[in-house]
């Protein structure tokens, strides 16, 4: 058993040493009478590490990158180089007034409040 270890565990630290990816976070929608508030659930994020970025076909970016779990001189282990960080896309519907999106992250949720325009009825998200 020991010998099979000795054989996985560095060619599973090479591969994941070069993965850089971005895992889909679990997510919740809810709706109130003039917002829509999205819960986003980014366990091991602080508040300074999320991005939110609307891009100009009205596409909401959720980026959080988490803190390095060792130093930089040494060596992560298998468990901490194969945890990414998290990108979730949504596609806003013209019902979100998209200059007024603001978050806030709490005990690993980040709650992203998107404000309803006028014209809106109920908006429509989709999911990336």
């Amino acid at each position: 058993m020991r010998r099979l270890i000795k054989k996985i565990v560095p060619v599973f630290q090479t591969l994941t040493a070069t993965f850089h990816g971005y895992q889909k976070p679990r997510f919740a929608c809810r709706e109130k009478a003039r917002t829509v508030d999205l819960e986003v659930f980014v366990p091991g994020v602080e508040a300074g590490a999320v991005e939110l970025a609307v891009t100009a076909d009205d596409e909401l970016i959720v980026t959080a990158r988490k803190a390095l779990p060792v130093r930089p001189n040494f060596q992560a282990a298998a468990f901490e180089a194969v945890q990414p960080h998290y990108q979730l896309r949504v596609q806003l519907g013209d019902q979100v007034d998209t200059r007024s999106i603001w978050g806030a992250l709490r005990d690993g949720i980040l709650t992203i409040h998107l404000k309803k325009s006028a014209r809106a009825g109920t908006p429509q998200l989709s999911v990336a």
